[in-house]
């Protein structure tokens, strides 16, 4: 009868609602919601048999909001109403039906929701086997093998010019995180070394951020108060808002659906006009207090993966098509100049539907605006085959690229016209406590999908800038997986140093390959080199047993250096040599904090040591009357190098 939902379980369990939704239904056969709706079916149909409560009591003892839905979902089942059902089996003696099964079994697509619990078996064995502590290394082992190559660039190549895509557009949690004095002074950190364009984030309507509400008579009431406060801080920083259109005030909702712990209401609005006048409100006043010329840059992104049903929105497929041209009108009412787009579309629907051109045909028909096109990508991808466990697999190193492809073939195959194409949230895992996300690992992880999507995105936007996120239970230690570039002490993560190193690059591009890009600006030349490592069979199988809070690169395929014999021709006169060099003995603040005995809570003290350690190595040098530069390298597993030419006058 409690109002429950697949958000609130997962929850409770500690898992990602991604995750628990997709291995649910791989355990049971079917979805969470259609699973809660038949057990409350089964629940009624037993009141109906055997007891003389109401109809209108009986849907409300069976969680069902109201009689008409109750209605339809039994007739559904059943084929018959609930009155017609107790008709039939009134006075009948025994209450059950011995032929009958549980809705939840023979409704399953597996035929029975009973299976093996391939977490649970593997927990089982584990536990027979050894526990050996891992001591934190004070120094990561040697490799045991090398991969040599030979890298020979001409400085005074033409090469071909770019725009960098990944310093457009930055993500954080939601917008009331932004209103924290220690989430602005990281992004004001951020903004002041390696300053981004734009930043996204979730929940602008939230009800904490008490921008919608409405008379007892129901007149809305509309209050920006907090919104001004937000956006005139990021604008002050040098930051434009990438405004994402979520989530659904109260006192608008249609339903009772939320998502993540500070109850983000899922549902469509219960009254569309309602709804579109907030909008057109709300970028009228953004208008009037910033300008047309500066909003006119900002973008308009229509709600947040509407292809999650019940996960990010409670409606239908067709609800959202309708509800994006309701916004998409308001928000051109105001001016056509401005720039509306979405639908924040999840990376495994653009794999397994056709969601992309359904949506743009429909724009196409009811002539609605769509000036971009966004969405998602991360690793992990759930097969629906038998034998996955209901395990989320990591997809090769190969995925990220594959998808942006997938994209733009898709969007190829609607009558859109050219779409700018930006990828507003992506990361290695969508679980916000996954270890990886700390370690050296994400430095080349990063360098290596920003250097192969060059060309294929206006905009690349990392989830998150920051630890200080609040989708589930906050971290419990410094370096506890969570998404961001920073954690919550301020600590400069490897991945923040690998947008540092990217930042350096050049305009142009003299070459690139499977572990180097090389680029050139105003006679300057710079190198960045990256080993990456990808995880092992059983990682990406989703056998995650091999990682623990001390021990996080034991589940990689390969520990080989990169020996790379450097040699650059072409040059003119005198040069700044600067090598950088990230690795996990130089920089990584995660081995720094292992290092020293990775205390759970550390003090001041600690925490301005490991600030100190956190950071690329610099060796500076000088070449007079050069033609050519010559130099070796050594890149370890998951290293990171940059080496600049800076020419002296």
């Amino acid at each position: 009868m409690y109002k429950i939902n697949l958000n609130q379980m997962a929850e409770q369990e500690h898992l990602s609602f991604y995750y628990f939704s997709h291995f649910f239904k791989s355990k049971i056969g079917i979805s969470f919601q259609k699973y809660l709706t038949l057990i409350r079916l089964e629940k009624a149909e037993m009141m109906l048999r055997e007891t003389t409560s109401n109809i209108i009591d009986i849907a409300a003892d069976c969680g069902f909001a109201n009689v008409k839905l109750f209605n339809k979902s039994f007739k559904e089942k059943m084929g018959v109403t609930p009155s017609e059902y107790r008709q039939k089996h009134e006075r009948q003696s025994g209450g059950a039906d011995d032929k009958h099964l549980p809705f939840t079994r023979d409704t399953s697509e597996s035929g029975s929701y009973i299976k093996v619990d391939t977490v649970k078996v593997l927990e089982g064995l584990y536990r027979h086997l050894p526990q050996v502590e891992a001591a934190a290394p004070s120094v990561p082992p040697a490799p045991a093998r090398s991969v040599e190559e030979s890298l020979v660039l001409d400085a005074a190549a033409p090469g071909d010019s770019y725009e960098p895509h990944w310093n457009r557009l930055l993500t954080a949690g939601r917008a009331a995180e932004g209103l924290r004095e220690d989430w602005r002074k990281q992004l004001a950190e951020i903004q002041a070394e390696q300053p981004f364009q734009h930043i996204r984030f979730h929940g602008i309507f939230n009800d904490e951020m008490m921008i919608y509400d409405e008379s007892e008579d129901g007149t809305p009431r509309y209050n920006w108060s907090y919104a001004d406060e937000l956006y005139d801080f990021l604008l002050g920083q040098g930051i434009r808002p990438f405004v994402e259109l979520g989530f659904m005030p109260g006192k608008l909702k249609r339903s009772d659906e939320t998502l993540f712990w500070w109850k983000g209401n899922i549902s469509p609005p219960k009254d569309m006009a309602k709804w579109s006048e907030l909008i057109r409100q709300f970028v009228r006043h953004l208008v009037n207090r910033y300008g047309m010329e500066e909003v006119r840059q900002w973008y308009f992104e229509v709600w947040n993966e509407p292809d999650a049903i019940e996960i990010c929105w409670s409606g239908t497929k067709e609800e959202y098509f309708e509800f994006y041209a309701a916004t998409a009108l308001a928000i051109k009412s105001v001016s056509p100049d401005l720039r509306v787009g979405g639908p924040a579309l999840n990376y495994i629907t653009v794999w397994e539907t056709d969601w992309i051109q359904t949506f743009l045909q429909y724009c196409h028909e009811h002539r609605v605006d769509i000036d971009f096109f966004s969405f998602h990508s991360y690793s992990e991808y759930w097969p629906g085959d038998e034998h996955s466990g209901g395990l989320s697999h990591t997809q090769p190193p190969e995925f990220f690229v594959d998808t942006i492809h997938k994209v733009r073939e898709r969007i190829a195959d609607s009558p859109a016209e050219a779409l700018e194409l930006h990828l507003t949230e992506w990361n290695f895992s969508l679980y916000p406590h996954n270890l990886l996300h700390d370690t050296m690992f994400m430095a080349p992880f990063i360098i290596k999908n920003a250097v192969d999507s060059i060309g294929l995105l206006q905009s690349l936007g990392f989830w998150t800038f920051t630890d200080i996120f609040e989708e589930m239970r906050a971290g419990d230690s410094p370096f506890h997986g969570g998404f961001g570039l920073i954690s919550m002490h301020g600590l400069k993560k490897p991945s923040y140093y690998a947008f540092a190193l990217l930042n350096k690059l050049g305009r142009r591009i003299l070459a690139r390959g499977p572990y180097y890009i090389a680029t050139e600006e105003n006679g300057d030349i710079q190198v960045l080199l990256y080993n990456y490592t990808h995880v092992d069979s059983l990682y990406a199988k989703g056998e995650w047993s091999g990682i623990s809070e001390q021990n996080r690169y034991d589940v990689f395929e390969s520990k080989e250096a990169l020996d790379v014999s450097l040699d650059i021709r072409g040059l003119q006169g005198d040069y700044k040599v600067s090598h950088y060099t990230l690795d996990r003995e130089h920089g990584s603040v995660f081995d720094a904090w292992q290092a020293m005995g990775a205390p759970d809570f550390p003090t001041k003290d600690e925490v301005a040591y490991l600030r100190r350690q956190s950071g690329p190595d610099l060796k500076v040098s000088q070449i007079r009357d050069a033609s050519s530069y010559t130099v070796h390298v050594t890149v370890p597993p998951h290293g990171v190098q940059l080496i600049t030419l800076h020419k002296q006058y």
